[in-house]
């Protein structure tokens, strides 16, 4: 059997890239980290040097001045002998220590302004140096610190960081000067360049770089070498395989482990590789037939799901076309087929008998339940009796035999249409609700029986209660007040009322699409939890008819007797000539 060539140079080229970048990019991290460290020991030492020079600078200084003169210098701006020799000192000191300034001021007690007394600067510095007497603001950030010096303080460890665009970065140290008496009487400052400080840390980070550099490519073409021998080469023929067993749907081929000639992990993919294409090969065989088996279980729950909205009555503008009342109902199931159910039907022309329900459990059995129930209450319906008797009768027959122990909530009612009167009987179903005519709807919180199918000999009373020309009876399941949005929060009968409330007077019809799109909008991204039934009926009292109609059944009832009278007459002649 032909295996086919790999594509070797993508393969490869982009698992050792792969590679080589996470190898370049661990040394890169382990070398910063090494380099990170070196720069602060080496940055931390430079900057000691730095300090104990600028210290000694300083120290220096506070003995070349003498600091019983600064009066006299300040007050007179007189350079005599004296304070050339020392000006002259303060120059060699400064191009000695590369320093860029060196100078003596007295400061306020704030550390707000600085006066000079002398001011040296170094030919490289750029800059030009103040004359005696000379006064200028301190920076902001060296106010602290020359407050402090001018009150005496040792400041000798306050190195204090500033640039300008001659000089670049520079530093300057400070130090008080005291007189004989150990009055502080000036300050001393020197200003050092920070350019070689800088220097050379950038040559040492470049030394870093080159190193780094160099170990990491050493490593990577030694480690590239290895992982194409023991990790690449061997993937690649796993995924050779893996690319034909796809192709080939299911033909085995020379085992991998036998091709793989490895003691590692490899051999134990590889044999991993083998054991999946027969697992595979065995479960394409065993989908095909779910797959077949689940296709017609589908089916079978369409054409379930069918039969049972063929089952409920439906209500359209020709139906009931009764000028009596106005009825709508509505069932949104949670899965394919749904356990809940609503019913209603004429008893004779004077009685309607209307049914909500929702059976315990959903999908196939469920609505076989439901399917019996509603024939059963259906037929006893049509028997006669109190709504309490109907639902006795009807629990013992769904009792009987309930091996599945399921069962049923249930309200059933009887409207005798002319006069408005509603008998009525719950078994664990969720109260009706009533709107009145030009009012709200509100519960009726009627006397609860037990379910139906629960226990047989089961009583259950029967009540009775008025529509009035315009009232709505509602009635509905708990997958109304049971619905919840994903923080699983009731929609509840209290929202419920609301929302019928909002538009009390509208028809039925309209009444439960605005309920139920209300629903939705509260459930939101919610998978639906239970099934939504529910059903709305307003009473329109009973039929109106004009005199023309009361007279001639008036003339049809008078005709009637007469008639038979005649037949009974023409029959007994009939006899008596027989006799």
């Amino acid at each position: 059997m032909s295996y086919g060539q790999p594509k070797k140079r993508k393969f490869t080229k982009n698992l050792l890239v792969t590679i080589l970048v996470s190898l370049l990019v661990t040394t890169v991290i382990l070398e910063a980290g090494a380099a990170l460290i070196g720069y602060r020991e080496f940055t931390t030492s430079i900057s000691e040097q730095y300090r104990d020079n600028v210290r000694t600078v300083t120290d220096t200084v506070t003995s070349l001045v003498d600091g019983d003169t600064i009066g006299f210098y300040l007050q007179t701006g007189i350079k005599d002998q004296r304070y050339e020799t020392v000006e002259r000192q303060l120059k060699k000191l400064t191009e000695s220590t590369d320093c860029l300034v060196i100078y003596v001021c007295t400061v306020d007690p704030e550390g707000l302004n600085r006066t000079y007394i002398y001011d040296v600067v170094s030919e490289a510095s750029g800059f030009t140096p103040y004359e005696i007497g000379y006064s200028e603001p301190v920076e902001e950030s060296y106010v602290p610190a020359f407050k402090a010096a001018a009150a005496g303080e040792d400041v000798s460890d306050e190195i204090m960081h500033n640039n300008n665009q001659m000089a670049g970065d520079f530093a300057t140290a400070i130090a008080p000067l005291k007189n004989s008496y150990g009055n502080t009487v000036a300050v001393v400052a020197a200003v050092k360049s920070l350019q070689n400080l800088r220097a050379a840390t950038s040559n040492y980070m470049q030394q870093i770089f080159v190193f780094a550099l160099m170990v990491a490519t050493n490593i990577g073409f030694c480690w590239i070498a290895f992982m194409h021998q023991e990790i690449v080469k061997p993937i690649r023929t796993i995924v050779d395989e893996t690319k034909r067993f796809t192709r080939e749907w299911g033909e085995l081929g020379a085992p991998l482990a036998m091709v793989i000639h490895s003691n590692d992990e490899m051999n134990t993919l590889a044999a991993a590789v083998d054991s999946m294409e027969r697992q595979i090969r065995d479960d394409i065989t065993q989908i095909v037939k779910v797959s077949k088996e689940k296709n017609r279980v589908k089916t079978e729950l369409g054409v379930a799901a069918k039969i049972q909205r063929d089952a409920l009555p439906k209500v359209t503008p020709e139906f009931p076309n009764d000028p009596r009342f106005d009825i709508y109902a509505s069932m949104d199931p949670a899965k394919g087929v749904g356990g809940d159910f609503y019913d209603f039907f004429y008893v004779d022309d004077d009685h309607f008998a209307m049914v909500m329900a929702d059976v315990s459990g959903k999908g196939i059995p469920g609505a076989l339940f439901m399917m019996v129930s509603k024939m059963l209450l259906k037929n006893r319906c049509m028997y006669g009796g109190t709504p309490g008797e109907i639902l006795a009768d009807v629990n013992d027959q769904l009792s009987e035999n309930n091996e599945a122990e399921m069962f049923v909530t249930t309200w059933l009612g009887i409207l005798e249409l002319s006069t408005g009167k509603v008998a009525a009987a719950n078994a664990g179903h969720e109260y009706p609700v009533i709107g009145k005519a030009g009012g709200n709807y509100e519960l009726l919180k009627d006397k609860h029986g037990f379910v139906l199918g629960g226990m047989e000999g089961m009583v259950y009373k029967s009540y009775e209660f008025s529509l009035e020309k315009g009232d709505t009876l509602f009635l509905y399941t708990d997958g109304v007040p049971e619905a919840n949005d994903i923080n699983e929060e009731l929609y509840g009968t209290d929202r419920m009322l609301e929302a019928l409330n909002r538009n009390p007077d509208k028809a039925p019809e309209e009444l439960l699409k605005n309920l139920r799109e209300e629903v939705r909008v509260f459930v939101g991204e919610a998978e639906q939890f239970d099934d939504l039934t529910m059903l709305a009926l307003r009473y329109d009292g009973p039929e109106e008819r004009n005199a023309a109609e009361v007279e001639a059944e008036a003339g049809t009832e008078a005709e009637a007797p007469a008639a038979e009278s005649e037949a009974e007459g023409v029959t007994g002649s009939e006899t008596g000539t027989e006799a």
